[in-house]
């Protein structure tokens, strides 16, 4: 089945994306070998800490640390989230540092839309972090 629109398919059946509950994954993320700036990502040249902290309509959930890789895999679930029409998604991937977490980049979706409903969202750096990106899935429950 193939939905579309303002749509999404669950069992078996398009039904409006907007005004249910839905269980947000973060899957994994891809950090490039230095920072925007060129710095390793922490002191002494180790690997990016990495953790995510998605905001949904101002509330805010952080993943749990993965250190030391350039390819953190967290597969974290959310609680149960309503996304209403017009939601609004941050999406910002740091580096978990003792002192202060490095941004490593971020993508607002406003308002979030069916198509990313379905597809799954990928939030992709910019300049020297282009290669760089977070993919999450949503869950309709």
């Amino acid at each position: 089945l193939s939905c579309t629109g303002e749509t999404v398919c669950i069992d078996g059946t398009c039904e409006n994306a907007f005004g249910r509950n839905y269980r947000i994954r973060v899957v994994s993320a891809v950090f490039t070998e230095k920072k925007g700036n060129g710095d390793a990502w922490d002191v002494g040249g180790g690997l990016p800490d990495g953790k995510v902290t998605l905001t949904v309509n101002g509330t805010a959930v952080t993943t749990p640390v993965v250190t030391d890789t350039l390819t953190p895999a967290w597969n974290f679930l959310t609680g149960p989230t309503l996304i209403p029409g017009g939601t609004n998604i941050k999406m910002e991937v740091f580096d978990d540092d003792l002192a202060a977490d490095d941004l490593g980049w971020l993508c607002i979706n406003n308002p979030l839309t069916a198509d990313l409903i379905r597809a799954g969202a990928r939030c992709s750096g910019t300049g020297p972090l282009a290669p760089a990106h977070l993919d999450i899935k949503f869950e309709p429950i």
